[in-house]
């Protein structure tokens, strides 16, 4: 689930298949469903609440008009699941995590990808986008939390290695330091490179 910027909508993704889009207030659906070909794993908004991004089980993730339900891009395709969406802060891209072991960045606008695969040796489990939008962080089963520039693609750091698998990501409101949940729940800090 999800809440629009403004907070006057709430965006939800469900296991039949579709996204949806409610009214916080009348709690009542104010698009069309947003529908996949398989279950819908996460929706995320676009700062500034233009567009609603999902990721899906068919293998691919969606940006939508939250008006009028339609897709505006065409499908952003992984070869696996893909299990996670972010966007960038000035939401000219969205960002995805796959089962099919990599990361991409996206070019809302074409739908075309705007980096080589953010690779890693198992599947990918999560995003997140740094306040600057320079940078991306993943974290995966391999065990690892990389950091990644956004625009090129490369790591910028070597790997964060942790004894389990990594399920979360996120950054410090400063940028500075990214923040990772392995399997054990622990979680550890290390600052950006």
């Amino acid at each position: 689930m999800a809440w629009s910027p403004d907070g006057t909508r709430v965006a939800t993704a469900s296991y039949d298949q579709t996204a949806r889009v409610w009214d916080a207030v009348s709690r009542q659906a104010v698009t069309p469903p947003l529908v996949h070909q398989g279950w819908v794993k996460a929706v995320a908004w676009s700062p500034d609440g233009r567009w609603v991004a999902t990721a899906s089980y068919d293998q691919t993730a969606r940006v939508w008009d939250p008006v009028s339900g339609q897709a505006v891009t065409p499908p952003l395709t992984h070869h696996g699941t893909v299990k996670a969406v972010a966007w960038s802060p000035d939401g000219n891209q969205v960002a995805t995590a796959s089962y099919d072991q990599a990361a991409r960045v996206w070019d809302r606008g074409s739908g075309q990808a705007v980096t080589p695969l953010l690779a890693h040796h198992g599947s990918v489990r999560a995003v997140a986008w740094s306040p600057d939008g320079k940078w991306v962080a993943t974290a995966s089963d391999d065990q690892t939390a990389r950091v990644w520039n956004a625009h090129s693609g490369q790591a910028v750091t070597p790997p964060l290695v942790h004894q389990g698998e990594v399920w979360a990501v996120a950054w410090s409101p400063d940028g500075n330091r990214a923040d990772r949940t392995r399997m054990s729940g622990r979680r550890s800090a290390s600052p950006r490179s």
